[in-house]
């Protein structure tokens, strides 16, 4: 009984911290996508197209979880 007591309370906590970040990288990827300022600011000192590339997986993986 205690070893599943433990295993929850480990699920939990490891959802609950994986959750979070989920929530502050998409709130962090819309804050960026709608800012105007932002994206021309990105756009023009990207120094190659991986960078840009990059960005736009990060945006949709996270609207893809």
């Amino acid at each position: 009984m205690k070893k599943l007591t433990l295993r929850f309370i480990t699920y939990f906590t490891v959802g609950l911290l994986i959750f979070l970040i989920y929530l502050f990288a998409m709130s962090t990827a819309l804050i960026r996508l709608f800012n105007p300022v932002y994206v021309q600011q990105f756009i023009y000192t990207v120094d190659s197209p991986f960078a840009l590339v990059e960005h736009v997986l990060i945006i949709l993986f996270c609207f893809v979880l």
